[in-house]
This record gives structure tokens, sequence and C-alpha cells, in this order.
């Protein structure tokens, strides 16, 4: 779980670097493609974002079926 929460705060940095340097004119000034790859990272990031979300809660409700079902 920590893990997870460490890779959503790394994903969350990317994702603003990314937003960060799509904005910067020094990049689309140099780099002709620049918009259309920056989005598809900010894309591909949020994707990815998602998917941790997705196995961080299902690993959670796996460890409260877990201590319910140990009660009875």
């Amino acid at each position: 779980m920590k893990h997870s929460i460490i890779e959503q705060l790394w994903l969350l940095i990317a994702a603003l670097v990314t937003l960060i340097a799509k904005s910067s004119s020094i990049v689309n000034q140099y780099w002709t493609n620049s918009e259309f790859v920056l989005d598809s990272v900010v894309v591909t990031v949020f994707i990815y974002a998602i998917y941790i979300l997705y196995d961080t809660a299902n690993g959670i409700f796996i460890i409260l079926h877990h201590q319910d079902s140990s009660h009875f």
C-alpha cells in the first residue's frame, strides 16, 4: 500500500512536469510535435494513475473482507 501511494505521488510529479513542459515556449520552439507527445504522456499518466487507484482500492477491499470473515 505504501508503495502504491508513493507511486501515485511520483505520477503526480510526472504530470506536473509534463504540463509545465507543455506550456513552455522553449520546448515548443525546439520540438515541433511537443504538444501531441506531451498530451499523450499526460493521458498515459492519468490512465496509469487510475489503474493504481483501482488496484489499491481492490487491495483495501480484500483486506477488509478478510478481516470481516475472520471475526466469525
